[in-house]
């Protein structure tokens, strides 16, 4: 290898492992304050604090025990920082035989977005010592004769088979550089 591809090849590494080091864990739990509300909260985990950045979350959700409510549904970041928006929503849709969801024939999903508007605001600062930090609440009417509905986040190696799309998290670095956020542990919310 030539010393150019030599450089690139280093470049390349310490680009990957500056990626590699954000990461966070990430659950849904009951929000104490509202009833059959739930927020979607973050553990960083990495070294280096950093500034959240935009976010997209796909959630599924046992439809036989509850429905979304958007309107009570909302942004537990500073608004003057955040837009939250709830891009789409599907209830109660029969897909029996695609993947490995207990609750596949009543499967209801929520997609929603949460964008920094510019990464020169303040933004959330992430750090280990933040503990969870909750980033949006999710509200549902619940049916009739439900308990708590079973809410799952979506990751590539459970819920790939109901569609594409999953939990990504995207932090603003130290250089002002956006960065992919990893998730290392999913929580979701089981009955």
């Amino acid at each position: 290898m030539n010393m150019k591809g030599t450089l690139v090849f280093l470049l390349g590494l310490i680009n990957w492992g500056l990626q590699a080091q954000y990461v966070t864990d990430v659950r849904i739990s009951p929000s104490g304050d509202h009833e059959a509300c739930y927020n979607v909260e973050l553990a960083y985990q990495s070294e280096h604090s950093s500034k959240l950045a935009s976010q997209n979350y796909r959630i599924f959700y046992d439809a036989s025990t509850a429905k979304f409510n958007r309107e009570s549904s909302q942004l537990l970041l500073s608004d003057d920082d955040y837009l939250f928006s709830v891009v789409q929503t599907n209830h109660d849709i029969d897909a029996s035989g695609v993947g490995q969801l207990s609750f596949e024939e009543h499967l209801g999903f929520i997609n929603a977005t949460v964008l920094l508007n510019d990464i020169r605001l303040d933004g959330q600062s992430l750090d280990q010592a933040s503990g969870w930090t909750p980033t949006v609440r999710l509200c549902f009417d619940p049916t009739e004769d439900s308990i708590n509905p079973e809410i799952v986040l979506a990751r590539k190696d459970l819920t790939a088979s109901y569609g594409r799309a999953f939990v990504e998290l995207s932090v603003v670095d130290q250089f002002d550089a956006i960065q992919s956020l990893s998730i290392q542990q999913y929580y979701d919310l089981e009955r």
